[in-house]
């Protein structure tokens, strides 16, 4: 079973900067805190905290303009 990701991003110089709010399989998260950023080589990945006291890692592919939900974890619970 997949989870069906969309993410929408805090639109600056770059075009679509950080994630601001996702919703996953229907249900709406908002971005409280970005926590870390980083990229490699045609990716940028983020760090984030939701409203829903999770922790999502996600990750861009910055030729296709796909995410992907790389980890989840309860604040406090350690990082997947």
């Amino acid at each position: 079973m997949s989870t069906r990701l969309r993410v929408f991003c805090y639109a600056g110089y770059r075009g679509d900067e950080e994630p601001c709010e996702l919703e996953l399989d229907g249900r709406q998260v908002r971005v409280t805190t970005v926590s870390e950023r980083w990229s490699s080589p045609g990716r940028r990945g983020f760090r984030v905290q939701g409203d829903d006291g999770h922790v999502y890692t996600l990750s861009r592919d910055e030729a296709s303009g796909g995410w992907v939900l790389e980890g989840l974890a309860r604040a406090g619970s350690g990082m997947p």
